[in-house]
């Protein structure tokens, strides 16, 4: 029997950018998980699933300590994005 104190508080983040134009797709992607650039150097900008590390579950979902739910909600609503959201409790 698993105890109460071992479980971790996460949620699991669903989301949906058919609405958005293709810019605006680019432009939240890169914000979330981030991008590689090559400038005869690579360069890696990190973005908040990296920051906060979460982790992607399949295509437009990912999981994350609830601890940090405040930064993803604030990214999705500069988007204007209403993603759902699941709490979970896992080991």
């Amino acid at each position: 029997m698993v105890r109460f104190e071992e479980l971790k508080h996460k949620v699991v983040v669903n989301y949906s950018l058919s609405k958005m134009s293709q810019k605006q797709k680019v432009k939240f992607l890169r914000n979330l998980a981030g991008y590689k650039e090559m400038k005869g150097k690579l360069y890696s900008h990190n973005g908040l699933l990296q920051e906060i590390h979460a982790k992607k579950l399949e295509g437009n979902v990912f999981i994350a300590d609830f601890e940090n739910l405040l930064k993803i909600t604030q990214l999705f609503a500069e988007f204007n994005l209403k993603p759902e959201i699941i709490e979970v409790w896992t080991r």
